[in-house]
Parts: structure tokens; C-alpha cells; sequence
């Protein structure tokens, strides 16, 4: 075989080798490459939005007691349930303070909030239920408050309903008429006799989820049930004494 020959033989395998490497070597290794990249990154990624999400729970943590102290307050001014005893004790507080004579209150029974105002604009689909962000429905009741009282006394107890009562209250309207004589008749001012219509508001809980049953406790004397009061661990029930007239068992 020629020299010449021999030396084309001879680049062409050089070439054949270094076509090979490329294909099944080199870009083999480029693909891990950039898959080890893509990983890094989307690692880098998830560290930084841990790290954000670390440094807001520590903003959180330095403002806890704040945060409490905010929910504590959410959780009086709209309770799960009316609580109607402690508002009629708030009201009736706020009246003495006031110094006005007279007080009733009416309320009704808790229902779905329905908010007033103007209806919607054309092609605008109507407001979603009033739900709370934990599944509840905001409730209001209906209060009629009846009072007598003078002009500044009046003043002074709708100001304190309206901004020192720990529960959500709306006053809606309100109507005046002649109070009569009262006592005190050397102040100037004369005696009114006020109604106003307001609302409370509660969040009612949210519905149980339909084929969810809540687990009752064991019967007692089952396993896992706690004992009666006054009885002692281990001991067993006592048998029922038997009806009058029972026919007692042979052989008692």
C-alpha cells in the first residue's frame, strides 16, 4: 500500500475517532453538564425563596404578641357565637357612664349579612357570600335600643357604642321624640326619647363537610373510656337493680 494511502487512512480514522468522541463522549458529558446546571439553579431557587420565607417568619415572630393581642380583639369583636349577655352588660355600662335614664334593647335572631347600597352595574355578576377566611358565614342581628336621655348624654352614649365596645356594631338610623319631664328639670337641655336600629355581627362556623361523622366517645366500660367521676380506675358498673315484681333467678 502506497504511503499516501496510508496516510489518508490514517487522518480519516483521526477524524472518525474524534467524530465519535464528540458524539457519544463529549455531548454526553455537555448534556450532565447542563443538567447539573439546571438542577443548581432550580436548588438556588428553592434557597432563596426558603430564605425569604425564613426571614418573613422571623418578622412574624418579632411582631407574635402584637398579632395575638390583634386576634384577641378580631375574635371579641366577631365572635361564633351571639353572646348576647355580654353585649346587653357592655350596653348597659355604656349607658350608665353616659348617665342617660332610660334603656331597652331588642334583638332578633342572628342571620345571613346582607350588605345595602346601589345595585350593580350592567353585565357585572352580584357580590360572592359574606364568608369569612375560614369557611364562616358573617351573621348580623338586628338590635332596637330605646333610650332617654338629654342632647350631650345622647352624644356621649353614641360615641361609646360606636367607638369603646369591644363588639362590631353598626348604628343604621335612629328616630327623636319629646322624653317627657325626667329628672333634673333645671339643665337646659330638654329630654329625648331616642330608638335606634343597629346591627351586631358574629361569624357563624363553618358547616360540617357532608359524610363526615363526629367521633363520639366510647361507651363506658369500653376500652379507652375515661372512668365516672368519683369512681375508681379499673373498677366495673355496677349492676341495675332488677323492676319491681322481677322473678328472681333460679337458684337465688
Amino acid at each position: 500500500m502506497p504511503l499516501r494511502t496510508r496516510f489518508i487512512l490514517l487522518i480519516v480514522a483521526v477524524v472518525l475517532i474524534i467524530v465519535l468522541w464528540f458524539v457519544f463522549v463529549f455531548r454526553t458529558g455537555q448534556t450532565k453538564i447542563n443538567d447539573i446546571r439546571s438542577q443548581q439553579d432550580t436548588v438556588q431557587t428553592e434557597i432563596d425563596s426558603l430564605t425569604a420565607e425564613i426571614a418573613r417568619l422571623k418578622a412574624l415572630q418579632a411582631i407574635e404578641p402584637q398579632l395575638r393581642a390583634d386576634l384577641a380583639r378580631f375574635q371579641e369583636a366577631l365572635p361564633e357565637d351571639p353572646r348576647l349577655p355580654d353585649f346587653i352588660l357592655q350596653v348597659t355600662d355604656a349607658a350608665n357612664l353616659a348617665e342617660v335614664e332610660f334603656l331597652s334593647i331588642t334583638p332578633s335572631l342572628p342571620t345571613p349579612f346582607a350588605p345595602t347600597g346601589g345595585g350593580t352595574a350592567a353585565g357585572v355578576a352580584p357580590p360572592a357570600p359574606n364568608t369569612a377566611p375560614g369557611g364562616g358565614q358573617l351573621q348580623a342581628i338586628t338590635l332596637t335600643i330605646s333610650t332617654t336621655g338629654r342632647y350631650f348624654e345622647l352624644l356621649d352614649f353614641i360615641i361609646r357604642l360606636e367607638r369603646q365596645l369591644p363588639r362590631a356594631v353598626r348604628i343604621n338610623t335612629f328616630s327623636l321624640a319629646p322624653g317627657g319631664e325626667g329628672t333634673g328639670t333645671s339643665r337646659a337641655s330638654p329630654l329625648l326619647a331616642v330608638t335606634f336600629q343597629m346591627q351586631m355581627f358574629l361569624v357563624a362556623p363553618a358547616p360540617a363537610v357532608p359524610g363526615t361523622v363526629p367521633a363520639s366517645p366510647p361507651p363506658p366500660g369500653a376500652p379507652g373510656a375515661s372512668p365516672a367521676p368519683g369512681a375508681s380506675p379499673g373498677a366495673s358498673p355496677a349492676a341495675s337493680p332488677a323492676p319491681a315484681g322481677a322473678t328472681p333467678p333460679p337458684g337465688g
